[in-house]
């Protein structure tokens, strides 16, 4: 089995989730969404998951760990939540 195509233009930066408990308790970012450009994620190190939430979908949680690969498209809202410890 091959791998997908990645996306169009590519830009790449380093990520480091937020570790600060939000008010649900789980520690991460909040949900948020862009209206013109695919996100991305290549997990280098730690643990985690992406909650992502579409209308077509609905909610869904992905898990985050070294060698995922995961990306959504444009306004899908989405979440990372931090499980390193």
């Amino acid at each position: 089995m091959s791998d997908p195509a990645l996306p169009g233009a590519i830009g790449v930066s380093h990520l480091r989730v937020y570790d600060t408990e939000a008010p649900d308790g789980l520690r991460g970012g909040t949900p948020h969404l862009h209206t013109a450009c695919t996100e991305a994620y290549a997990v280098v190190a730690g643990s985690g998951r992406v909650q992502t939430l579409t209308l077509e979908h609905g909610f869904a949680e992905t898990p985050l760990e070294p060698g995922a690969l995961v990306w959504f498209t444009p306004g899908t809202i989405h979440r990372l939540v931090n499980e390193g410890r």
